[in-house]
């Protein structure tokens, strides 16, 4: 996943939680037994009708700068819910964007919001997509996480056996 602002408090685990909009074509799958129905993934179908996993809760991903840039870290999805933007309440802007105030009588949290509805307008100028606007997002909750080790491949190569 792409945090080209926040990266640095993504891998510290200072940032928790992450806000995508939600686009035509999303849906999500949820737990039918589990009668709260929480989310378990997001699903895009494309425009030629092919379904692909967007999130998926327990799945770790790639933290990445930048397009095509070197990875980071890794975070572990533990949960995803769908919202408006501007629910934000005061604890979860700074899960979002945990940042300490640089003004003498304003809140961490409202440095924050502030700074974050700046950002999200920068990086969402289309109509429907802007803070005023308030478009529907995914809210995705995680946790920073190590990449499991790949499995060990055995160094006999190809042999065979003679009688």
């Amino acid at each position: 996943m792409l945090f080209l602002h926040t990266w640095k408090y993504v891998i510290s685990g200072q940032k928790t939680q992450n806000r995508r909009l939600v686009q035509e074509g999303d849906y999500a799958v949820v737990d039918e037994a589990d009668p709260d129905r929480p989310i378990l993934k997001v699903i895009r179908t494309a425009d030629a009708g092919v379904p692909k996993p967007l999130y998926e809760v327990g799945k770790t991903y790639s933290v990445q700068p930048g397009l095509a840039k070197k990875t980071v870290g890794n975070i572990r999805l533990t949960a995803i819910r769908r919202e408006r933007l501007q629910d934000l309440t005061e604890a979860e802007i700074l899960k979002e964007l945990p940042i300490t105030s640089m003004e003498e009588g304003i809140s961490d949290a409202q440095w924050a919001l502030r700074t974050f509805m700046a950002t999200w307008n920068i990086m969402n100028s289309e109509p429907g997509t802007r803070w005023e606007d308030n478009p529907e997002v995914w809210v995705l909750e995680f946790e920073p996480a190590l990449k499991a080790a790949p499995k060990k491949r055995s160094s006999f190569g190809k042999f065979s056996l003679k009688s």
